[in-house]
């Protein structure tokens, strides 16, 4: 998707600065293209900060070719870690408001623009959220994120709101490369935590939420890449650990006090979550020769009211994890391994065995 172009403001030293922190690790394929996309940002008043995650590749030489005194490089004499990376760059941001942005996305010219705008007027809101177009390696529009009917735009959402929706929908709430916060949230609730890997930032935003509310704006603003060479990727590669999301929000759920006349939807929606979670891990158990692992997951139940649910955009998805179910458990008892794990290699990877 295109870009439109917007004439650029003054830079205004009497709006707020805004420390736009850029954490980036051998991402000279998309640097140049996400960072010429912060830099021409129609909102003037800015730090750019980059934190050059001991990059192998040539990232020092591709922030050298855009002269902008805004650009503040720095290069980890060591690699330090996604999150360990981002809590660098915050603790050098000297913005009234912290934007972190990830270095392969294309941001749209008025995101700053609109999100300082939607922070000045709401004082009470501690961060602020946009939805995203999704682009593939070469740039090219994939699809678009939509705003879940249960949220409404552009409103304060307390965490007592927005955890009924997690449990429903998993995180199909925040885009982690839209954020911008209020610097000072970050000394009152802490830096990112590195405990729950790439789930580090979902951790984070739970976490204000503890103490103030979030908004999401109803705009497009970020090209929101994906592909093979994402960290994501390599994370969901023949995973067999829980996910993160379950841990996190099974942790935020004892310090929540959810609203009263709640039914039980959301709690079947959240245990199809976690079986489908366990389905894909038992899938990589077979795949890597454990059927013992994958017979435990597979024994526990399949929470059949879930496909009684009107749940559009998850009926196809119900389906294929019931019949995935189903397939592995009749290919264990009838000992085809073999098969099975060709057949989980290719639904699951599009690998060949």
């Amino acid at each position: 998707m295109a870009i439109p172009s917007s004439p650029k403001s003054r830079n205004r030293e009497d709006e707020p600065l805004v420390s736009v922190c850029l954490p980036t690790f051998n991402d000279g394929s998309f640097l140049h293209e996400s960072l010429c996309s912060i830099v021409n940002q129609t909102y003037r008043h800015l730090e750019i900060l980059v934190g050059d995650d001991h990059s192998t590749d040539n990232t020092r030489e591709i922030v050298q070719t855009i002269q902008d005194p805004r650009i503040h490089y720095h290069r980890n004499e060591r690699n330090l870690g996604q999150f360990p990376n981002v809590n660098a760059l915050i603790e050098r941001a000297q913005g009234k408001y912290v934007a972190i942005y990830h270095s392969d996305d294309i941001y749209h010219p008025e995101i700053i623009a609109r999100e300082v705008a939607y922070l000045e007027a709401e004082p009470r809101v501690g961060a602020v959220f946009a939805l995203d177009w999704r682009i593939n390696a070469r740039g090219e529009t994939i699809g678009k994120m939509k705003l879940l009917p249960e949220i409404p735009a552009r409103t304060p959402l307390s965490l007592p709101d927005i955890m009924p929706i997690l449990l429903r929908h998993r995180n199909r709430v925040f885009r982690a490369p839209t954020f911008m916060g209020r610097r000072e949230i970050f000394r009152e609730v802490g830096l990112f935590s590195s405990e729950f890997s790439i789930a580090g930032d979902f951790e984070m935003w739970l976490r204000i939420l503890t103490r103030y509310p979030v908004a999401i704006l109803d705009e497009w603003l970020v090209g929101y890449r994906r592909g093979d060479s994402q960290v994501s990727h390599s994370y969901q590669n023949l995973r067999t650990f829980e996910e993160h999301f379950f841990p996190i929000i099974d942790h935020y759920l004892t310090l929540t006090e959810l609203p009263k006349g709640r039914g039980a939807i959301i709690w079947t929606e959240y245990a199809f979550h976690r079986c489908d979670d366990e389905t894909f891990r038992a899938a990589n158990w077979i795949i890597k020769g454990d059927q013992d692992a994958a017979s435990g997951l597979l024994r526990r139940p399949f929470p059949w009211r879930t496909l009684g649910i009107p749940t559009a955009d998850l009926r196809w998805r119900k389906v294929r994890v019931l019949l995935l179910r189903l397939v592995m458990l009749a290919g264990l008892r009838l000992n085809l391994t073999g098969t099975l794990r060709r057949l989980l290699l290719w639904t699951e990877y599009r690998r060949a065995a």
